[in-house]
């Protein structure tokens, strides 16, 4: 079972209507589709460790959500629950938490987590050796000569 970063309870505090957003098929339910909102739930930790793989892969699932993360991941959820008409609050919190994911996987952003013991994920650099330089500054010294000395006036 995936680890969920956000739960039912942390859109609930939010005074989030559950029942009408996992139900918009069927306007007359009376209970929260557990399905739908698992999914939702499931996409928004799949947002949240895509950005969060880079920088902390190596405690990935976390085990406990920063506040400060679970804030952003419910305006995601929010989102994607409203995804047929989103408030304009519910649009600007999203594109809000998507910029505070982004500068997460930069490093302008940190979590406070412990990385001490983390291993560092190596980006592929090019290989590079140095090659034997066709043009050095004794071949080049023919091109910067006095120019006035040739008729051409290139100097050779």
């Amino acid at each position: 079972m995936t680890t969920l970063y956000v739960i039912e309870g942390d859109l609930a505090k939010r005074g989030i209507d559950l029942v009408t957003l996992t139900n918009l098929s069927n306007p007359t339910a009376t209970i929260v589709n557990q399905g739908y909102l698992n999914d939702v739930l499931a996409e928004t930790t799949g947002i949240a460790n895509s950005y969060l793989r880079n920088r902390y892969a190596g405690i990935l699932p976390l085990q406990s959500v920063p506040p400060e993360l679970k804030r952003h991941l419910v305006s995601i959820a929010l989102y994607i629950l409203e995804a047929n008409a989103p408030t304009q609050t519910t649009q600007a919190n999203y594109e809000y938490a998507l910029t505070f994911l982004k500068d997460l996987a930069a490093g302008r952003a940190n979590l406070g987590l412990d990385l001490v013991d983390q291993p560092m994920i190596e980006t592929a650099l090019p290989d590079y050796e140095e090659l034997n330089r066709a043009f050095t500054s004794d071949s080049l010294d023919l091109y910067t000569r006095d120019r006035t000395q040739s008729p051409g006036g290139w100097g050779w």
